[in-house]
């Protein structure tokens, strides 16, 4: 330090009040979300609404989670069947974690020491120990987990499971899940309140459209709460008063007061919200929106939506880093020095020695876990086709010939003539002669025409969809056997296959596929399409195909052709895209077999 006169400068005073400001300050608060299309994730400095450079992760992001300390962020990578570890200090990924199939949502302890990871197909739970960034045995839960989350006291996981429509509680001591808890249909994403006592779920399918707490003390479930259409993320405020949920249907954000779980009225936002996360200051909510690409900041005070923030491609989970200590008191101010004598000017007084820097202020509450996000709902099953008319009766094949007639019988022989005079008596007739021989039947005429075919009966009919987005050359999930979903399809099949992406075996009499049709939610420009395969897997021949188009309104249809799959042979629907704007889209696809 430069020293004038034996006191320090007013500068360095200043410059000194400046850095002891600056040590005291909080960290910036980010939020981070993932881009399931992009295979990205997104920081937003939260101060300003602004996003930073993408952080380029596994494929297919769905959910992310950041430690208590706020220094990592974990990310489940839904078609690599991984985690992405990313230091936030730089934003820098790290190698990824092998996990089950199809990870979807990810929770870690309040100690900072575990991270446990949802397998949506595998239908597990899997510890990940952070020190090292291992991966323990999974744990067995319901079926289709996509959602999880941790009790503010470490001791207990609660996993949703869709296909079960239940949740399992995981005793974090020891790896164990209890009993499953009957909730509604379609038990999707998950939160708990800071106090620890009630378990929020969402019920997301066939139309539920609610959410159910459960008392922790318990597992009990109460009443459902009715929110808006297709609802699929939760979060609570760090005061525990309230709760929102984000309504993908109805375009919406519901509040539910937590102390007597009444809804309040809906927030309108823009499209399709998934997943929702809220600032460890309990200010401000922040939800991503798949149909747009954006995430929109909501003034909870107002319950006010404010300017959508672009990010990638379809956002899904998003976390907020924990808020740090407020700043320390000031320091108080020294006294002040004496006045010279006057005349000649005397020295200045002694500068007031600088008062003690302020205690630091206590490390603010963690921020609550951003809520997991979910699998977009089953299609309901189309109605079975009526029984087709019968077919019209051919007409009848003409006569045959007639048979010849018989021969004539013999003419009996004339009575003997009277005599002269008085004419004699007549002479009796003679006997008839014999009847001929009966005349060989006439040939049989030719067969009618057989009869135009009736329409199809009552053939079943097979749904492939996803909710999530499909690459180019992925296949969708059997509706029926597994709930909407895609994946790499699979190798060719003979017999039995226990894939989620594949519909048989096909009966002994084998099985025709007809009336295709499919839709999407992809907009395409006029150079791009996307062709929709069902194929025999077995075989690898395509049965039937339609091509999406810019001028065929999101859909295609296919009534003229057929294809036949032998008995035992395993069917599949591929989707391959030409152009990015028909990549990573939605999917539904129906046909009869």
């Amino acid at each position: 330090m430069r020293l004038r006169h034996g006191f320090l400068s007013l500068g360095v005073l200043l410059m000194l009040a400046c850095v002891l400001g600056v040590a005291g300050s909080a960290w910036a608060t980010t939020a981070y979300v993932a881009n399931s299309g992009s295979g990205t994730v997104t920081p937003i400095e939260v101060a300003t609404n602004t996003p930073g450079p993408e952080i380029k992760v596994g494929s297919r992001p769905e959910e992310i989670a950041i430690t208590p300390d706020g220094k990592r962020a974990y990310v489940t990578n839904g078609s690599s069947d991984t985690v992405t570890p990313i230091e936030l200090a730089t934003n820098m990924p790290g190698p990824e974690i092998k996990v089950g199939k199809d990870p979807d949502g990810i929770a870690i302890t309040p100690d900072g020491k575990t991270a446990y990871v949802a397998n949506f197909r595998s239908g597990t739970v899997t510890p990940i120990e952070l020190a090292t960034n291992t991966p323990g045995p999974e744990i067995k839960v319901g079926g289709a987990p996509p959602g999880i989350a941790i009790t503010p006291d470490g001791k207990k996981a609660y996993v949703t499971n869709v296909d079960s429509s239940s949740v399992t509680p995981i005793e974090v001591a020891t790896n164990t899940p209890g009993p499953e808890i009957n909730v509604g249909n379609g038990s999707t994403t998950i939160a708990i309140t800071p106090d620890g006592k009630t378990v929020y779920v969402v019920n997301t399918l066939d139309h539920t459209d609610a959410v159910t707490p459960i008392e922790v003390a318990t597992n009990e479930p109460g009443s459902q709460i009715k929110v808006g259409t297709h609802p699929t993320g939760i979060a609570i405020t760090p005061d525990g008063k309230t709760a929102y949920v984000a309504n993908y249907e109805s375009e919406t954000v519901t509040p539910i007061e937590v102390a007597t779980n009444m809804p309040g009225s809906e927030i309108p936002l823009a499209q399709n919200p998934l997943q929702i996360a809220i600032t460890p200051d309990g200010k401000t909510a922040y939800i991503t929106n798949e149909g747009s690409g954006t995430v929109t900041p909501i003034e909870l005070a107002t319950d006010t939506p404010g300017p959508e923030i672009k990010v990638g491609s379809y956002p899904e989970g998003i976390a907020i880093t924990p808020g740090t200590g407020a700043t320390g008191a000031t320091g108080a101010t020294g006294p002040t020095g004496s006045n010279g004598e006057t005349g000649a000017t005397g020295r200045g007084g002694a500068t007031g020695g600088t008062g003690p820097r302020g205690v630091t202020g206590a490390t603010g509450a963690q921020g609550a876990t951003g809520a997991t996000g979910s699998n977009g709902a089953n299609g309901a099953s189309g109605a079975t086709g009526s029984t087709g008319p019968t077919g019209a009766t051919g007409p009848t094949g003409p006569s045959g010939p007639e048979g010849a007639a018989g021969k004539k019988g013999a003419t009996g022989a004339s009575g003997a003539a009277g005599a002269s005079g008085a004419q004699g008596a007549t002479g009796a007739t003679g006997p008839a002669g014999k009847e001929g021989a009966k005349g060989a039947t006439g040939a049989s005429g030719s067969a009618g025409a057989t009869g135009a075919s009736g329409p199809a009966g009552n053939a079943a009919i097979a749904t492939f969809a996803s909710s999530q987005s499909t690459p180019s050359g992925y296949c969708l999930n059997y509706a029926e056997l597994a709930g909407q979903g895609s994946g790499p399809c699979p190798a060719k099949t003979s017999g039995y296959s226990p894939s989620n992406l594949l519909a048989g075996p096909a009966p002994a009499s084998g099985e025709t596929v007809t009336n295709l049709y499919a839709d999407t939610n992809a907009t395409l420009t006029s150079t791009e399409s996307a062709l929709v395969s069902v194929i025999d897997n077995t075989t690898g021949a395509t049965l039937i195909s339609c091509t999406v188009t810019s001028t065929s309104n999101h859909s295609c249809s296919n009534t003229k052709e057929s294809g036949s799959a032998a008995p035992g042979d395993n069917i599949e629907v591929r989707v391959t895209a030409s152009g990015s704007n028909c990549n990573n889209k939605q999917w539904r696809v129906r046909f009869r077999y």
